[in-house]
């Protein structure tokens, strides 16, 4: 997509690479029916002409490479240098005429003019990571002047400092992450809320509402309380209410921005919403999940009497209530100092640490408990470091909770009064899930940090004949993911560490005599995964970066030639054989040594991908055998099945590795002439692994694999999405299948109720013929 500007009417949730989290989802709900503002969206290739108009990107790579990272100083006084640095630069005339024209077509002067600019980066608003807070809102924004002003700052919200160490925390690369910005029609909301389509803190299949009078940023950012509505989603019937005493709320000031303003004494405690329109709210996100078929965060808000969406997102931490550690009074025995609502599971004693947003955030040291008022999500470093969390105000849904949830943290909010009951030095011991602070250290039966963000217990993994394995990318995340009843991992994508934990080119980092350090890195990402996983089987496959891709790397653009469609140049296993590239991979292979022989993780296997010939493979075996890494009873080879001669010569490759897997996208692709990023071809339906061809192409691949003892596997997303594809791989005899973690619940039912329908069927077929 190369406009800079698109209407959200254009938009499905799949463009995230182009217009961020939020403007895919709003354009998902519009193009669905949902009552959504009109908006217009700033493309990511807005983003990148100012950045390539401006020429401050390498100041902006400088900036990041000098943080002391254990100094939220030093991340904070960079960031407001970055951030200058937008701010001083003015948008190109050309596309700042193209911005006024859609604002002036959006919100004519005689109807005010005002909107809201909402930041929508691309990793924002996504299955595994909401990214919540890090990027900015501005809302009732009116006038060319004041439209420009906060566009140019919503770029530049891409480098706060919460979003800076969000990122680092979350494993996602700085130079990964795009800005789009959506401009949306300004609700003037009377009373506003957030959903969620399955209660959060424990996973029980209700949907909660919470609401609160004027804008919704004092909900979001936990200033105020907000009542509490719990559905049942079974009998759509409201099950329970908590209704909160609100004294001030947000509304448009008198020449745009917010302002506070009294509530009237009588209304302070009032329901915010009668029953009928909490019931028409919750209808609402319940038929958002069904479209989504999944669970849903969503931001609402009434003005004048009718409904409106203006946010919506997959919950990306969902807590388990039922088996975190919390013991009860009872149990526990300690005095019970404060109660609020518990936000996010677990049990965990530390030092209280009362924090108010004039001090620095260096004061919360790892283990702290910190208190304030209410989280902003500058203070996500700061709640990174905490072993729990306390907040005078706040709900459900709000920054401090959902943060809490996705850092496996224990929280409390809405507390009313914990930094002033509590004090700096007492020593707590805080239950997210009872929502009970206690006097002192409680010593507790099992580990109390729970991870938030894993699927509740209630969610029962069937047994399968076929293996189901995970898809993994981020180290860090390799603990949370192990807890997962899965078999292993399918797919470890080798890519990340380059990323992430390198960060350049990895010729350009042995040209600098940084061979060992290169080593050493990967090595440390993928023992991380192995140790997680251990003894189950870790299956790495090896970088598979296209040209333009690895250009883009930090001192790349001198190594990697200009390639008109890198999807199918020079890649993979011909990178590997290729004098300029070669001892980068070998760096590769003594990184699997190091930890297969040097740390003992012999649960790593080795993946080759885009392989194109028999030689290829025969050199790179013999490469990784000069490297000590022999074929063998405990190191498997795989080779990915992604081009159409693997199949046509499967009898061939059978001879040179242990297993393949199939690479659905590229497979399908490239059986069906399908550029898998096009989006003309996408929607006419071209690309779509349940295609006979495809489908003949992976049975035939499946059938020369067993007769030669060779096991095939799959790593793609089409089981997770197409039932039907999952259950045509069960019958055709796939040894196991790879998903990524957020679908294996679901899918592992789907491949279980699939071996059922096969068993039963080849039953009555043997029936029939006696």
């Amino acid at each position: 997509m190369e406009k800079n500007i698109v209407s959200v009417s254009e938009l499905r949730v799949d463009d995230v690479p182009f217009v961020g989290g939020k403007g895919a989802n709003l354009g998902e709900l519009t193009s669905a029916g949902f009552p959504v503002p009109e908006a217009f969206v700033l493309t990511t290739a807005a983003y990148d002409g100012f950045l390539g108009d401006s020429g401050i990107l390498k100041r902006i790579e400088g900036e990041l490479k000098g943080i002391d990272r254990g100094s939220d100083q030093s991340l904070a006084d960079a960031s407001d240098r970055i951030r200058r640095l937008f701010e001083t630069i003015e948008v190109p005339k050309k596309l700042k005429k193209e911005i006024l024209d859609a604002y002036n077509a959006l919100a004519p002067k005689e109807k005010r003019g005002f909107v809201a600019v909402r930041s929508s980066a691309t990793a924002e608003d996504l299955p595994d990571a909401s990214f919540a807070g890090q990027q900015e809102t501005y809302l009732n924004v009116r006038g060319e002047a004041d439209l420009m002003d906060k566009i140019r700052k919503c770029w530049s919200s891409l480098f706060t400092a919460r979003a800076i160490a969000y990122r680092e925390k979350q494993g996602y690369a700085h130079g990964d992450v795009k800005l789009a910005v959506v401009v949306q029609r300004m609700v003037d909301s009377e009373v506003s809320g957030i959903m969620f389509t399955v209660d959060p803190h424990s996973g029980a299949k209700n949907i909660i509402v919470e609401a609160g009078y004027g804008l919704g940023e004092a909900i979001v950012g936990g200033e105020v309380t907000p009542d509490m509505y719990v559905v049942d989603k079974s009998r759509m019937d409201i099950a329970k209410k908590r209704i909160s005493t609100q004294k001030w709320k947000y509304v448009r000031g008198a020449d745009g921005g917010c302002e506070r303003a009294d509530i009237p004494a009588d209304a302070e405690k009032r329901q915010k919403i009668d029953d009928s329109t909490i019931m028409e709210v919750a209808e609402i996100g319940r038929q958002v999940e069904i479209h989504y078929q999944k669970p849903m965060d969503i931001e609402w808000c009434v003005e004048g009497g009718k409904v409106y969406l203006v946010q919506a997102r997959p919950i990306t931490a969902v807590g388990d209530a039922s088996g975190n550690g919390s013991q009860g009074p009872r149990e526990i025995g300690g005095d019970v100092v404060l109660t609020g609502l518990g936000a996010s599971p677990g049990l965990a004693s530390g030092t209280v640490r009362i924090y108010d947003e004039a001090m620095s955030l260096d004061v919360i040291k790892d283990g702290d408990v910190l208190v304030t008022k209410m989280t902003m999500p500058d203070m996500v470093p700061a709640m990174s470091r905490s072993v729990a969390i306390l907040t005078d105000e706040g709900g459900m849904t709000c920054h401090a909770a959902i943060i809490s949830r996705e850092l496996g943290t224990p929280c409390i909010v809405g507390t009313g009064n914990a930094t002033e009951v509590l004090k700096d030095g007492d020593v707590v011991t805080v239950d997210g899930t009872t929502g009970t602070v206690y006097k002192g250290e409680i010593k507790k039966r099992e580990d109390s940090r729970e991870k938030a963000s894993m699927p509740a217990a209630c969610e029962c993994a069937p047994v399968t004949g076929t293996r189901v394995m995970v898809n993994m990318s981020m180290p860090t995340k390799a603990e949370e993911v192990a807890a997962l009843p899965c078999d292993g991992v399918g797919l470890m994508r080798s890519e990340f560490l380059f990323t992430n934990y390198i960060g350049e080119h990895p010729c350009a980092v042995i040209e600098e005599g940084r061979a060992a350090e290169l080593v050493e890195k990967l090595a440390d990402g993928i023992s991380k995964v192995a140790r997680a996983f251990y003894p189950r089987p870790v299956v790495l496959r090896t970088s598979d970066f296209k040209t333009n891709e690895y250009r883009d790397m930090k001192g790349g653009a001198p190594y990697e030639p200009s390639e008109d469609n890198p999807m199918i140049g020079w890649r993979g296993c011909s990178r590997y054989i290729s004098e300029s590239y070669r001892e980068a991979f070998m760096c590769e292979l003594a990184a699997i040594r190091k930890v297969r022989e040097g740390l003992g993780l012999r649960n790593v296997h080795i993946m080759l991908p885009f392989v194109r010939t028999v030689s290829e493979v025969e050199s790179i075996t013999a490469m990784m055998a000069s490297a000590g890494l022999r074929r063998g009873p405990d190191l498997k080879l795989y080779l990915m099945a992604e081009v159409p001669v693997n199949i046509f010569m499967a009898e061939e490759f059978c001879k040179h590795c242990d297993a393949f897997s199939i690479g659905s996208n590229d497979l399908t692709q490239l059986v069906m002439g399908c550029d898998r990023d096009s989006d003309v071809l996408g929607k006419m339906g071209y690309f779509d692994e349940r295609n006979a061809g495809v489908k003949a192409a992976i049975s035939q691949l499946i059938r020369v694999a067993h007769k030669n003892g060779k096991a095939v596997g799959i790593c793609g997303q089409g089981p997770s999405v197409y039932p039907e594809f999952a259950e045509f791989l069960v019958e055709e005899g796939i040894d196991s299948i790879s998903l990524n973690p957020d679908t294996f619940f679901k899918t592992k039912a789907s491949i279980a109720a699939a071996e059922q329908r096969v068993l039963l069927r080849g039953l009555r077929e043997l029936r029939g013929r006696l």
